[in-house]
């Protein structure tokens, strides 16, 4: 059997790093206490921000925080954690001011020297227990409003086969330290109608909160001929950027066919260096993430329930990278086997985008995307 060669088409996301972005229906995160005290609330904000108890539990999460400065340019620092392999991007004002891996204490109630007992790390040598952030000049001015935003990559949650406590530590922002005067307005967001989706055949374990996922690019039949050719899926700026591609399949009759989808990246292959990472749908299918500076998987086998073994199938990637140059050569479909003797399947039906679209975002948001960068 011969297996299509894939290209793509290609299009940038991020609008919640943008201050002109309308958060005003997402979830005000504003909980003073909750039972589990793992959560919250953080020794500096004062208040609980772990998503778990706002209903996000999968996939990205964005946060934004409304405030005034108390200084010029003033280095912040934040803790943050997402399960093994998590990292999180940081904008002020709509200036890219830094990423990090998510922290390696997974209390919310720490203050600024302390570590916590028997914390989860996130990944190895590059988990701090804090991360500042060392603001660029001229970004913020004390006494003016300021808008940070932070998108979390939530790898999932614990598990505690010892009762040892791991399942109930925090998830998400844990505490921050702003240089801010007065109150602070934090907002949520995470994956659409947390745990009711509209999607019920895929499930809420399928997406999180990125604006694509909340706005169906993920899915079957979303409208991509205004996107642009991609030759590589290296980013152009630090933030999230899309791939889609269709192809169609036919598949001998009586032969069971497998295929992954395998991901090449030199960044990865060098020290494992690549510092972006993807969600990958197949047909709207969630098939997996990969972390381009953590592994060790490259290469993600497809269920046979995931494909149009007879038809037009479509691939839709999420990249998201630390910065300029990050992020995949290429994504291809490789063989995994051949057999003969086929154990007769269907594609699973699940919806496509023109079933849903009327529960989703709009297509794209009228507020135009990020132009401050640094």
């Amino acid at each position: 059997m011969t297996l299509p060669t894939l290209t793509w088409v290609k299009h940038e996301e991020s609008y919640e790093a943008n201050p002109a972005y309308n958060d005003s229906y997402w979830r005000t995160a504003n909980l003073k206490r909750i039972c589990n005290p793992q959560q919250g609330p953080g020794f500096f904000q004062r208040i609980v921000l772990d998503a778990n108890a706002y209903g996000y539990h999968e996939g990205d999460v964005w946060y934004r925080a409304h405030y005034t400065a108390a200084t010029d340019d003033p280095d912040i620092w934040i803790k943050a954690f997402g399960a093994q392999g998590s990292n999180f991007l940081v904008w002020m004002n709509g200036t890219y001011v830094g990423a990090s891996a998510g922290i390696s204490g997974g209390r919310a109630d720490q203050d600024s020297l302390q570590l916590g007992v028997g914390a989860p790390g996130a990944h190895g040598k590059d988990s701090p227990n804090k991360a500042t952030f060392h603001v660029p000049p001229g970004t913020v001015k004390a006494g003016e409003p300021v808008v940070l935003s932070i998108l979390l990559r939530n790898n999932g949650q614990r598990e505690d086969w010892e009762s040892k406590g791991t399942s109930l530590h925090g998830m998400g922002v844990l505490d921050a330290r702003l240089g801010s005067r007065g109150p602070v307005i934090w907002k949520i967001q995470g994956a659409a109608r947390r745990l009711h989706p509209v999607d019920t055949v895929r499930g809420m374990y399928n997406n999180g909160g990125l604006y694509g996922e909340r706005a169906g690019w993920y899915l079957p039949g979303f409208p991509s001929s205004n996107w642009e050719p991609a030759t590589t899926m290296h980013a152009r700026r630090a933030g999230v950027t899309w791939y889609r591609t269709s192809f169609a399949l036919h598949t001998p009759t009586n032969q069971d066919v497998m295929l992954h989808l395998a991901v090449a990246s030199p960044y990865y292959r060098h020290n494992r260096s690549d510092k972006s990472r993807t969600v990958m749908f197949m047909n709207g299918w969630n098939i997996g993430t990969w972390v381009g500076n953590v592994g060790p998987q490259t290469s993600f086998t497809i269920p046979a329930g995931f494909l149009n073994r007879d038809g037009d199938n479509e691939i839709a990637v999420a990249v998201t990278a630390e910065g300029p140059g990050y992020g995949p050569d290429d994504m291809q479909l490789q063989l995994v086997g051949n057999w003969l003797g086929s154990v007769l399947w269907e594609e699973n039906a699940a919806p496509g985008y023109r079933d849903v679209q009327r529960h989703l975002l709009p297509p794209y948001p009228r507020v135009p995307e990020v132009t401050v960068q640094r």
